[in-house]
């Protein structure tokens, strides 16, 4: 830190770290700010190298497009469970028709491997797709899928446990 004299004797304090930066080794709610943040930064860098890695992915077909993309949701949505699926009577030619990832990263094709309330939310996006994102107290969020603004499938996603 620098001091600057004044004629009459008085010295100014001149800026440091602390100031600059708004940290302040003394005040312990400052770090833990910047540890939180610093988190989320690096959270929101880990998924976006994920969405990258999807991206490039197309080249290799839709099953490994789609896996990298559920994959890259449930990471950074720190999901118990994710689902893709294209609704009944959409895109009738595509395939795989879902994919879902759960908390353990294991990737499933096949209904009956999923829990109850993911094969509820299967179902209701493969029957009855809805318009808009919606979103519940407990956590659940669907995300439709469009395609020049008609819905074509979605995706359920379910919110980790609570630590």
């Amino acid at each position: 830190m620098t001091d600057v004299q004044f004629s009459e004797g008085h010295a100014l304090r001149g800026p440091d770290l602390a100031s600059l930066t708004g940290m302040r080794s003394g005040k312990s709610s400052y770090y833990r700010e910047y540890r939180r943040s610093s988190e989320r930064l690096a959270s929101t860098l880990r998924s976006l190298d994920q969405i990258s890695v999807a991206v490039v992915r197309t080249a290799e077909g839709p099953r490994a497009l789609l896996t990298a993309v559920v994959q890259a949701a449930a990471a950074h949505l720190q999901a118990q469970w994710v689902v893709l699926a294209v609704a009944d009577g959409a895109l009738p030619q595509a395939r795989p028709r879902f994919l879902g990832v759960d908390a353990r990263g294991r990737l499933s094709d096949v209904e009956e491997e999923f829990g109850p309330l993911a094969r509820h939310w299967l179902g209701v996006v493969r029957n009855n797709t809805p318009e808009e994102p919606q979103a519940d107290a407990a956590g659940l969020v669907v995300v439709p899928m469009t395609i020049d603004g008609m819905p074509v499938g979605g995706s359920p996603d379910w919110p980790p446990t609570p630590s």
